[in-house]
């Protein structure tokens, strides 16, 4: 009988070594990682191979991601693959949140090698053929180019009438209204970067309403080629429950977009961080710029345009960060009609 595969993801050197000896001892057959986002690179490569772990041992506290986050990211690629959650600074919320994920557990730390072994056991599924279908990958659709188009409205403009005119742009993919330095924010796609361009440009040519387009072009980052299927099955999944409304859904939505600017030598780093947190549906960088813009679900700014997570604001190398809740045409209508006042562009992005 083939042995029981197990990966173990835990920064200390000591507890990967003695945790390792005592599960090889038992029949296992244990690979290790010290950081997350190798755990997430060997996840998948084992799962696409058709020899997927029977269960990953996850210690909380990693040096470059949050335990739960990855535990998170892990569920929403690979469901049936069971987690032990580990830490040895564990608490009722941490115990709480574990237990509310499916197909995982916690054990706090310290334990016998018994009772990890008691704790996979409990865990392990019956074994099955693993699926081998591989998520077309997001960088292979280059023959579209993307951007982000931040508008301000002219005085005494309806926010809804510019918003159904926006809808019949070729090429738009969607608009929603926001609170803060911008009043709508609206995804484009062309065959290249000149081609949104021109056709926005001629869009504004032709209708009113509109005072200035701010245009952000996304690029992808050089993220390391076998994490970036990860990080597509992690948004793609995210998406999937968190879609844009389309025009005649103008009710109210708890999701904001969130604007970042990163020195140049994190962007990447930051992009990745960005694209693993729970409440983020989608991801780009700026073409232009070391700027990274964000959909964020479950907003709990209340419509400060200020309060940006934590976990984005102080990310290494993120300079300014702003969110743009989103919010309902009537209540951009009544924002705007109640105001006229022009602000400045607070990240210094032009068209």
């Amino acid at each position: 009988m083939e042995a029981a595969r197990v990966l173990l993801v835990d920064d200390e050197e000591s507890i990967r070594t003695g945790l390792s000896l005592a599960l090889s001892r038992r029949g296992y057959e244990v690979s290790t990682c010290a950081e997350g986002l190798p755990a997430l690179v060997e996840i998948r490569t084992a799962y696409h191979r058709g020899q997927p772990y029977g269960t990953v041992v996850l210690d909380v506290n990693l040096p470059d991601i949050d335990g739960l986050q990855l535990l998170h990211t892990i569920k929403s690629s690979y469901p049936d693959t069971p987690v032990l959650m580990i830490s040895g600074y564990g608490n009722d919320a941490l115990t709480k949140a574990v237990a509310r994920t499916p197909g995982s557990l916690y054990l706090g730390k310290p334990f016998a090698p018994q009772e990890l072994i008691d704790a996979i056991e409990r865990l392990a599924p019956q074994p099955e053929p693993p699926a081998v279908r591989l998520r077309e990958r997001r960088g292979q659709q280059a023959l579209h180019a993307t951007a982000h188009a931040l508008l301000r409205l002219a005085p005494g403009a309806d926010p809804a009438d510019v918003v159904d005119r926006l809808y019949q742009l070729d090429g738009l993919c969607y608009c929603q209204a926001v609170m803060g330095r911008w009043d709508l924010v609206a995804l484009i796609q062309g065959l290249d970067r000149a081609a949104i361009e021109r056709r926005l440009e001629a869009w504004r040519q032709e209708n009113q309403g509109v005072a200035a387009v701010t245009l952000m072009h996304a690029r992808q980052p050089m993220v390391e080629p076998d994490l970036w299927p990860v990080l597509v099955d992690r948004l793609g999944a995210s998406a999937a429950s968190a879609s844009p409304k389309a025009p005649g859904q103008h009710g109210a939505s708890s999701d904001a977009i969130v604007l970042l600017e990163v020195q140049q030598e994190h962007l990447v780093d930051a992009y990745v961080r960005a694209c693993l947190m729970e409440d983020v549906v989608q991801c780009d960088a700026s073409r232009d710029r070391s700027n990274l813009v964000l959909t964020m679900r479950d907003w709990t700014g209340e419509g400060d345009t200020m309060r940006v997570p934590d976990a984005l604001r102080l990310m290494p190398g993120v300079l300014r960060a702003r969110a743009l809740p989103v919010v309902s045409l009537e209540r951009k209508r009544a924002q705007h009609l109640a105001t006229a006042e022009i602000h400045p562009d607070p990240l210094g992005v032009s068209t």
